[in-house]
């Protein structure tokens, strides 16, 4: 008697389109997705790099005198990476709701430079002064907040 066994493994694969994405953007998302994953990886070898220094040359910035109310004052901040390995910028929050740090390009390349724009909305509240407080953090090992 002869026993003979035969395995198959049979499969199919399907590709569904992405929820909510126009056949006619398809190409804008992809390339959103592509940026994305790309930004991921390079995100992720800065965070393990040591030598990246970041300097900034200017901390303070005065708008002057503003009106109550005005929204968009805005100020570019500018982050230079005087080290041998990526920088990595990340908005880490404000000291107020009306004032946004915006990065547009979080990786800062050995050398290079990149802008960090303060956003800031004035209140309906009448002062004489403000001071708001704008936190980036890096991954420079010399310029980590203190716990």
């Amino acid at each position: 008697m002869t026993v003979f066994g035969l395995a198959v493994a049979i499969g199919a694969v399907t590709k569904y389109k992405p929820y909510g994405v126009p056949d006619h953007r398809r190409a804008e998302y992809d390339a959103i997705l592509a940026k994305l994953s790309s930004e991921a990886k390079a995100i992720a070898k800065a965070e393990k790099s040591k030598s990246p220094v970041a300097k900034i040359t200017q901390t303070e910035f005065d708008f002057g005198l503003l009106d109550p109310g005005t929204s968009g004052a805005k100020h570019d901040f500018v982050i230079y990476n005087d080290g041998q390995d990526e920088l990595l910028l990340t908005a880490a929050g404000s000291s107020c709701k009306c004032t946004v740090a915006k990065i547009e390009d979080r990786i800062v390349p050995a050398g290079e430079s990149r802008p960090v724009t303060l956003i800031w909305n004035v209140g309906e509240d009448v002062s004489d002064q403000y001071e708001q407080v704008a936190f980036i953090e890096t991954n420079d090992p010399r310029n980590q907040p203190s716990n």
